[in-house]
């Protein structure tokens, strides 16, 4: 491939639409549509990486740079869309870390370690991910009240901080369970039904713990963002 490259480029990427073109009738619509309008839409893409990339979207996890994480492009770039979330955690094979996110290669890398053609995916801790997003939401909180003074900010992140490191702390420990129970349904050790099933309600019971930290957690940033406003939240509960 690398000694016969500018053969095999202008084979594929010039003469094969050509050819597919004069099978039809029509070898100029061929070369145009399918050789040299293509090539100008996959290198225009591929360089939406480095830049719009750059310009569009959310900083979810990480502000160090000016990567951005956007949906919509993502399907322009395979999945290079998801940036931000490349740049924070460089060594994931992932881009776009929900199993929703439009990411081909992701699902490819997966589907061979399937077939055993892939091993030792990298994959960074989900706590690490959650924990990297809450922190931005905190920042972009802080953005939003830079009018506000020091004192005046000291007090609302001392409103935020209780409910920041309740919702961690649930965060882990369902993903701790999670984890757990997932090890045990693939254990080659028979489990008893019994087990697993005491492990299941321990799992749906972290979860629904985190769901109400992380409520708590959106009411107060929203009391925040309203100026302070009461927001009624639910009790504290380190259990």
């Amino acid at each position: 491939q690398d000694k016969y490259y500018l053969w095999i480029g202008l084979g594929v990427g010039a003469l094969v639409p050509a050819l597919i073109g004069w099978i039809v009738g029509r070898p100029w619509g061929g070369f145009l549509w399918g050789g040299l309008f293509r090539m100008m839409f996959v290198h225009h893409a591929t360089f939406f990486i480095n830049s719009l990339a750059h310009m569009v979207g959310k900083q979810t996890y990480s502000n160090l740079d000016t990567s951005r994480d956007s949906w919509w492009l993502a399907f322009f770039t395979y999945g290079e869309g998801y940036h931000n979330f490349h740049h924070t955690f460089q060594a994931d094979y992932r881009n776009g870390v929900r199993w929703y996110h439009w990411d081909p290669t992701k699902w490819m890398i997966a589907l061979c370690a399937r077939f055993n053609l892939a091993s030792r995916l990298n994959r960074t801790p989900d706590s690490k991910i959650f924990n990297a997003k809450v922190q931005m939401e905190l920042l972009n909180v802080r953005k939003k009240a830079h009018s506000v003074s020091h004192d005046i900010w000291e007090k609302m992140h001392a409103q935020l901080e209780p409910y920041r490191i309740q919702m961690e702390q649930a965060h882990a420990k369902w993903s701790a369970v999670k984890i757990h129970y997932a090890e045990m349904k693939i254990s080659r050790m028979r489990q008893s039904q019994k087990l697993l099933l005491l492990w299941k309600y321990k799992l749906i019971a972290r979860e629904r713990r985190f769901e109400l930290a992380r409520k708590n957690w959106q009411a107060t940033l929203q009391s925040v963002r309203m100026n302070l406003k009461p927001v009624q939240n639910f009790p504290i509960s380190n259990s």
